[in-house]
């Protein structure tokens, strides 16, 4: 037994997902959409799309979206931010201060990723794109949630991979 000791927190954590679901849902997502809506008018922004944003809604010349529910992104926050603490407890840093730092980049790379999706759907609802209602449904909607999610999922780990490798190749240049 004394060989799934180490293995107790991280289990626990994976155990408690339900309840971070369920902490989703009690949470007020007007600031987080807030949230997200800031970094999508930079992406539409940097883009070289006129982008305006009040509160919860994002417009642009033709169009534009309003950030609620599920668009907040909370789904893709707590998935990182969860993977962040699995990772920080079964591979954890040499040092403590880079694990709470995976810690902090994984909710702002949450929200930057959902934010690419947020100004993709702003910027389909407001073009002439042949067929826009099935693109913008299908990034609206689960899959294209699940793609972002995807991404940012991907994009963690390979940062947590690299940083760790980096850690390795320097205990065996020693």
């Amino acid at each position: 037994m004394r060989q799934w000791r180490p293995f107790a927190w991280p289990l626990a954590v994976l155990a408690a997902l339900p309840l971070w679901r369920a902490v989703g849902w009690l949470t007020p997502l007007g600031p987080l959409s807030e949230l997200t809506a800031w970094p999508s008018r930079h992406w539409l922004e940097l883009s070289g799309f006129s982008a305006n944003q009040q509160g919860l809604f994002l417009y642009l010349p033709g169009g534009g979206v309003k950030i609620g529910g599920s668009c907040a992104g909370l789904n893709i926050l707590l998935q990182l931010v969860v993977v962040a603490l699995l990772f920080a407890k079964a591979f954890p840093m040499r040092r403590r201060w880079q694990n709470g730092l995976m810690l902090l980049i994984a909710p702002v790379l949450a929200v930057l990723i959902n934010a690419m999706r947020i100004a993709l759907l702003a910027w389909i609802n407001a073009s002439g794109l042949p067929h826009k209602q099935w693109w913008f449904e299908f990034l609206h909607d689960s899959w294209g949630g699940l793609v972002f999610a995807g991404v940012a999922m991907q994009l963690f780990v390979w940062l947590y991979v690299v940083w760790l490798a980096r850690q390795v190749a320097a205990l065996s240049s020693r």
